[in-house]
């Protein structure tokens, strides 16, 4: 969820994210691992939900990020016989680091401006999927097993 916690409105409010690196339980879905060289990803996956023409002050906006990023269940591959590959066709997921683009123009501007956040996922022992905010700067240090 986002919230506007300035004093002006905000116009345009597009809201994207960029996998950075993701890792699944089958390996099924892959992501070359410096896709956010510069802490800039190269592609922003997003859904129509995830625009507003208007937040105003303290107005929340949230997302959904099975929107655009969606494990495949028996149902889904029921009703989409076509589908092959693709985000809305990977196993489940077991470590995640994406960077989230938020752009917005405060009235009266008339430039744009952006905003990104950097998260990370990693499955717990428990099996449950533990999301937190990093800085955007954050590189990932793999200890040997």
């Amino acid at each position: 969820m986002i919230s506007n916690t300035g004093f002006l409105p905000f116009e345009d409010v597009h809201i994207g994210f960029g996998i950075c690196s993701i890792e699944t339980e089958k390996h099924d879905f892959l992501v070359t691992p410096n896709m956010c060289a510069d802490n800039d990803p190269r592609l922003l996956l997003s859904a129509p939900s995830w625009f507003t023409p208007e937040l105003r002050r303290n107005e929340p906006f949230s997302i959904v990020l099975t929107d655009s990023l969606n494990i495949a269940t028996d149902q889904y591959r029921a009703t989409h016989p076509r589908v092959v590959g693709g985000s809305q066709m990977m196993s489940p997921l077991k470590a995640a680091n994406i960077i989230f683009h938020i752009a917005f123009k405060p009235w009266p501007w008339p430039r744009a401006m952006a905003l990104r956040y950097r998260f990370v996922a990693k499955q717990e022992p428990n099996g449950a999927m533990l999301w937190r905010a990093v800085p955007l700067s954050w590189i990932e240090i793999k200890l040997p097993e």
